[in-house]
């Protein structure tokens, strides 16, 4: 199985407006808009571990349903995710998921899709949580994913508030 592998920054951020304007001034683009629904499954995961592993399916108005699978890691104020993404011709996977599984938790948002080569810009507004911003760097296509991740903490950071430590998943759970 080929997995894909992002560094992450993920942050509460009380005004997405200053975050637009550094984007726009740095060559990002806007690309989309769109709600998602994304189902986290229940997995017998080892929680007190370095690492998590997560499946969900994702449901958006852009394309066709997706499963993704990924581990995730947190290093040095930032994640690591490895992840493989599949598509969906149906809900009869999200169906059988739900019905073996057992949906853990369910996370609606509104988001905003940036793009700048390799690195994806997500200004979320997720329910019962708030503002949240993600910034992924796709290592593959990185020689340096370290230095565009030093290089966006030092651009975004000021606009940013509390970091987040793992996954949407776990702020609904808290917030449960």
């Amino acid at each position: 199985m080929t997995m894909q592998r992002n560094r992450e920054i993920k942050a509460f951020c009380p005004d997405f407006e200053p975050i637009r304007r550094v984007l726009s001034q740095h060559g990002a683009t806007h690309l989309d808009d769109t709600e998602q629904v994304d189902y986290y499954y229940n997995l017998a995961s080892d929680r007190d571990s370095e690492t998590n592993q997560r499946l969900k399916v994702r449901i958006d108005g852009i394309g066709p349903p997706q499963v993704i699978y990924y581990v995730e890691g947190q290093e040095e104020g930032a994640r690591t995710s490895s992840f493989r993404v599949w598509g969906l011709n149906g809900l009869e996977t999200k169906d059988m998921l739900d019905a073996v599984l057992g949906i853990r938790a369910v996370v609606r948002k509104q988001r905003e899709i940036w793009e700048k080569d390799n690195v994806v810009f997500h200004l979320d507004e997720v329910e019962g949580i708030g503002r949240v911003l993600e910034v992924e760097i796709n290592s593959r296509e990185s020689s340096d994913p370290e230095a565009q991740l030093a290089e966006y903490q030092r651009l975004l950071g000021p606009h940013l508030g509390e970091r987040i430590v793992g996954s949407n998943e776990d702020l609904v759970d808290l917030s449960q």
